[in-house]
């Protein structure tokens, strides 16, 4: 039966700031392209992904933006919008709190100001992908897949209690945080992406925080980074190692291998 990988990007493949995934990870996914189907699947957008652009070739597609956006062979099968009401209260929260929010779309980020905290979050990236809307002015008649919020962790959690429960909130860290309505994850845009390819296959996830654990629940092989956060290793099958110490790379053997 043919297997088929789910890979998250930060974290797992990649690590912050770097110009892009490392030698080791490139060789490692085209030596494993030749065994398995690659699937990216990240909560960054398509604009955010230079960090892979030496790679892209290995993957057949591509679980985008936490699965509102999914392609396969570089073509579109499915793609969740957010609806008018819920950007309308989005944006009028994150006013009320003076939060910086971005909307995201297949061809840009939409930011309400420019600040190092979306410079360091939204880096590497594609030229001029990036647009300021001051004053929170943002276009609702254009298609947004999700938003982002660019703030410490106090105030995203104040945004998190004053919108309906209907939002999620995937929080990176110390900063910043994926902002998505409810049942919208990677494992929805994975659902959408085997239904479409109609075939039986053994599933893999490698990830490493709190919006790949819907992920790890829909396959059969979830497999966690050594640096992952506890919680997502509570809902890993495996444990492989850092992302430093070649993670990846170890998960991959293992997966070709048989072993897992």
């Amino acid at each position: 039966m043919k297997k088929i990988v789910f890979i998250d990007v930060d974290g797992t493949m990649y690590h912050a700031h770097e110009d892009s995934i490392s030698e080791s990870i490139k060789q490692k996914l085209k030596e494993a392209s030749e065994y398995v189907d690659l699937f990216v699947s990240t909560g960054r957008c398509g604009l955010a992904l230079t960090c892979l652009r030496e790679a892209k070739q290995y993957f057949k597609g591509f679980v985008l933006s936490n699965g509102s956006y999914v392609t396969y062979d570089n073509k579109l099968i499915s793609e969740k919008i957010v609806e008018k009401s819920d950007l309308i209260k989005l944006i009028e929260v994150a006013k009320e709190l003076n939060s910086n929010i971005g909307l995201i779309t297949d061809k840009i980020i939409y930011v309400n100001e420019m600040t190092d905290i979306v410079d360091y979050a939204l880096t590497p990236r594609d030229h001029n992908s990036i647009e300021v809307v001051s004053d929170y002015n943002f276009n609702l008649d254009i298609k947004y897949n999700m938003a982002w919020s660019f703030d410490e962790l106090d105030k995203i959690n104040e945004m998190e209690k004053r919108l309906p429960s209907n939002f999620t909130f995937f929080k990176w860290g110390k900063i910043g945080s994926d902002i998505v309505l409810n049942n919208t994850t990677k494992a929805l845009g994975i659902i959408e992406l085997l239904r479409y390819l109609k075939g039986d296959y053994i599933t893999y996830a490698i990830g490493d925080s709190g919006n790949d654990i819907p992920m790890f629940k829909l396959v059969d092989n979830p497999i966690c980074m050594g640096n992952g956060t506890d919680q997502a290793k509570e809902h890993a099958k495996y444990i492989t190692k850092t992302l430093s110490d070649g993670g990846l790379e170890y998960a991959l053997d293992q997966i070709i291998k048989g072993v897992w």
